[in-house]
């Protein structure tokens, strides 16, 4: 997604190829891209590797019938990929691949109208909460893939940007947190003073901007930076959709107002903006989402994709579903994400805890 950062070809861990070509000609279009281009016109030119030390895929069983696949639209391509890469290795196994939204995958799992769920982001409260009132507990969510860098219509990495007269360099996430969410034991910052910057800055006004819910991306600022609370009401919250899309609104609404913060794609950038780097507590590391971050993980606002599964406490999975599962997070099924070329595959230390759901 969008971001102005031109980076080594190899990635610390000789994971990662990242080769930038110029750019088309910019056009008039209020969602010009990095790249200079319109979204349709926009080509990633980042690209991760699967890592060779993932554990490759091991056909421990025979599986058949009939494997359902219902959600996101954005992952159908992924989806294709791994499909016929599992049926030459299985072909008693068939699959019906339903690709229609990530809206679409959640009721026909709660319902059993699917054996598995594809999701683009993480499921909304109300979707958990209708597959528990089905069945007394909650879905089993495996993380199958990075989300994108910047591309397109792909979940992408969320990046915080404030006004360029800013002085602010760092944000930890407790502190995003303070000034995003509405928790009651929450001390609120609502001052950039209170952020350690003196002078002019010492009073002015913190304003948060960002994307109204329901949406894929404020869910994970909900959930992942808050703390699975409500925004606070002081939010400006942005309608997602088109002719402008929201980044673009957000940043231009940090580049018109000193005390703006927001959260972004990085498809697309501003000059009156500038990121701001996150690190994932109040004394680690802060990590300004270069493509190396976000290919090893490292950033801590890193996207995933996934898929849910219905399983119930202390059973275990249908065959052919495990053994797709199996295949999906192995080396070759992360290599199905490698030719994909707009998600990223998982970094092995991701991988294993994925695993261990399956056992």
């Amino acid at each position: 997604m969008p971001a102005k950062f031109l980076l080594p070809a190899l990635l610390l861990s000789s994971l990662a190829l990242a080769v930038e070509t110029p750019a088309p000609s910019a056009v008039s279009d209020p969602n010009r891209t990095v790249q200079g281009t319109s979204r349709a016109e926009f080509r990633e030119t980042l690209h991760a590797r699967a890592d060779p030390a993932l554990p490759a895929y091991a056909r421990a069983m025979e599986v058949s019938g009939t494997l359902t696949v219902m959600g996101t639209d954005t992952m159908a391509d992924l989806m294709n990929i791994w499909i016929g890469e599992f049926t030459r290795l299985h072909p008693q196994i068939a699959f019906h691949l339903e690709a229609k939204g990530s809206l679409t995958g959640a009721a026909p799992l709660a319902e059993d109208r699917t054996d598995l769920a594809t999701f683009s982001r993480e499921m909304f409260p109300h979707e958990v909460e209708l597959f528990k009132a089905k069945h007394g507990y909650a879905p089993l969510a495996f993380r199958v893939a990075l989300g994108a860098y910047r591309a397109p219509d792909r979940t992408g990495i969320s990046v915080f940007f404030v006004n360029k007269a800013n002085p602010i360099t760092r944000l930890s996430l407790a502190q995003l947190a303070a000034i995003y969410s509405a928790s009651p034991g929450r001390t609120p910052i609502t001052t950039w003073g209170q952020l350690g910057l003196t002078g002019e800055w010492a009073d002015r006004e913190i304003e948060p901007v960002g994307i109204a819910m329901p949406d894929g991306t404020a869910n994970f600022i909900r959930h992942f930076v808050c703390g699975d609370t409500e925004f606070t009401g002081r939010l400006k919250a942005e309608r997602a959709g088109l002719p402008v899309k929201a980044s673009v609104r957000i940043l231009a609404d940090i580049a018109k107002n000193p005390g703006a913060i927001g959260y972004v794609t990085l498809l697309y950038e501003n000059p009156g903006t500038k990121p701001v780097a996150v690190a994932a507590t109040e004394d680690g590391p802060a990590y300004a989402g270069t493509f190396d971050e976000v290919a090893t993980a490292r950033y801590p606002l890193t996207r995933f994709v996934y898929l849910y599964a219905n399983r119930a406490p202390g059973k275990p999975l249908p065959p052919k579903i495990e053994a797709f599962l199996r295949y999906v997070l192995s080396l070759e099924g992360q290599r199905g994400v490698e030719r994909e070329g707009l998600f990223l595959p998982l970094p092995p230390r991701l991988l294993e805890p994925e695993l261990l759901k399956l056992n």
